[in-house]
């Protein structure tokens, strides 16, 4: 779950310097998108037991 976080907020830094872009959009969109994909991977498998 957390290598999972890490990697989307990573991958959203490199992205907002490499684009210079100065309010951090892609940062945000997937540090907020990776942690909803860790979410839904907790609950499937909670469901699944």
């Amino acid at each position: 779950m957390v290598a999972t976080i890490s990697l989307g907020s990573f991958i959203g830094y490199k992205l907002d310097i490499y684009l210079e872009i100065k309010n951090n959009i892609f940062t945000i969109f997937f540090s907020l998108f990776s942690i909803a994909i860790a979410l839904m991977y907790v609950i499937q498998q909670t469901k699944d037991n």
